[in-house]
């Protein structure tokens, strides 16, 4: 349950972040676009990390409004 939860998770998030944001820096972008794709991708890993980290208790679909709700929208 907890996995599927984590998966459900993701899939969400990438319906309000830029993908290119997710995936993180890439050596073909612009040093700006790599920049700003490092600073948001290793915060959606803390994010998530956290989560775990606290036992996973809100459900992924609550997970993905507390994220919408910080205007991380790329």
């Amino acid at each position: 349950m907890a996995n599927m939860e984590a998966v459900k998770a993701t899939t969400n998030v990438s319906t309000y972040i830029n993908p290119h944001i997710i995936s993180g820096p890439k050596p073909e972008y612009p040093n700006h676009i790599a920049y700003t794709a490092a600073y948001f991708s290793y915060g959606l890993y803390g994010w998530i990390e956290e989560w775990f980290a606290r036992g996973m208790q809100e459900l992924a679909e609550e997970m993905t409004i507390l994220l919408k709700n910080r205007n991380l929208n790329s």
